[in-house]
This record gives structure tokens, sequence and C-alpha cells, in this order.
């Protein structure tokens, strides 16, 4: 039996393995044991935090030695934050609980503790919008991916598997959805804010998304992506 995503293997499966594990002997152990444990006397909870604690601040204070590709270095915080957001997710979080208010204050203390906020902001607690958020995060992944899907593709002549070909096509029909409801904001003159307004309130990150997309490639570049072969692959043994 074969695996299709194998043959083809996505760098954004990777990157999120590798900001969990890189830095994770290099965090601040101390804080974290500190952490867990008013975690666990304050909220009588026995789920250790210290692991993602230790990878977190391990990865805040070794922050530039994380690379992988030249799109990925210059948007790492923005892969950080999706990071640090997916693995909240995966908790099941819920922002009006006590306990995890206090864990997003206490991310956001390490943040500051660090002066790490000019680096890196702390985004992930304004991904609310749920939809907002998935089409943001494809779209980073996708062009994380291009390279490495255009070098097997267009480079190396390998056919396309029905994966590529519906994960290509899917991210084309993502990126001209918002294309199209974003336009107005991919002005390179846009309106000023309003003085008092939050930029949290009216900013869209799916269309600053692809305007960090656009300024690292060519508004073209992504589409010249098309399989011209494509084969099925059986997963049956």
């Amino acid at each position: 039996m074969v695996d299709p995503a194998s043959l083809h293997p996505l760098d954004s499966n990777k990157i999120y393995d590798m900001l969990e594990t890189k830095n994770l002997q290099e965090g601040d152990r101390e804080k974290c044991e500190e952490l867990d444990q008013i975690i666990k006397n304050q909220y009588q909870d026995s789920d250790s935090l210290t692991y993602i604690c230790q990878s977190f601040t391990g990865n805040l204070l070794n922050y530039e030695n994380i690379k992988f590709s030249d799109f990925f270095d210059k948007f790492r915080c923005i892969f950080l934050n999706i990071w640090l957001y997916e693995y909240l997710l995966k908790e099941k979080i819920n922002w009006s609980d006590l306990k995890y208010s206090f864990i997003k204050g206490r991310i956001v203390k390490f943040w500051n503790e660090y002066d790490f906020k000019n680096t890196c902001d702390y985004d992930f607690i304004y991904y609310s919008n749920k939809v907002d958020y998935d089409r943001m995060k494809k779209m980073y992944e996708f062009a994380l991916n291009y390279e490495k899907l255009y070098f097997f593709i267009k480079t190396s002549n390998d056919p396309c598997t029905t994966e590529d070909e519906q994960y290509i096509q899917e991210s084309h029909k993502l990126y001209e959805e918002v294309k199209s409801e974003c336009e107005s904001e991919l002005d390179p003159e846009p309106e000023p804010e309003p003085e008092f307004s939050s930029k949290y309130i009216t900013k869209r990150i799916h269309c600053d998304a692809l305007k960090d997309i656009y300024s690292f490639y060519s508004k073209s570049k992504l589409s010249e992506l098309k399989c011209t072969t494509t084969i099925y692959i059986s997963t049956r043994s």
C-alpha cells in the first residue's frame, strides 16, 4: 500500500512538528514548572502544561534559530502564532473559562517578559473568526508548499497524484475568492484607519495574508503551479 501523501510530502506538515520539538530542551523550565504548579493548585487540574510551555518559551528564546525556508523565515512569526493557536485548539479551549483565560494571559506575559513583542506580536489571541483563520492558515501553508510542489511537478516533471491536484485546485480557488473579497485592501495606499479604532477590530487576517504573500511572490506566481499529468494511486493493500 502506498500513501499518496508520501510521494510529494508537504512542508506544511513538517513545520509544526519542528516548532514543537526544535527548542524543547531550551525552554524556561523554572517558569514552566511554576506555571504548572499554579494551574494544578488554582484550578485543581492534573493536566501538565510543562511540555508545551517549554516548547513555546524555547521558541521565544531561540526565535532567530528557527529556520526552514526563505518563505518560512520571512513569515516565521505567523507560523509561530498558528502553531500555538493550533495547540490550544487541540486542547478544546474555551476563552470564557477562567483557566484558559489565565493561560492566555500567562502566554502574553511570557511574550512581554522576553521583550519579544517588537520582534513578533502575539496575534494568536485575535484569531476569533474561524472562517477567516482557516483561510489565512491555508493560504500561508500553500505559499510555503509552493516551492517544493513546483520542484516535484515542474522541475522534476513528476505526475501529480489526485491528492496533489485537488490540493492545488482548492488552493487556487481559495486565493481567487480572497483576492475578490479583499481587492480594495490590496491598494498600495489604503485609506487611513480612524484614529481611535482598534486594528484588531477592523483587521481581516485573510486579507493581510494575501498582501504578505504578494509581497513575497508576484501576484501570478502561485497560479502558475498546475498539474499537467495526474495519476491515481490506490491506498488499498
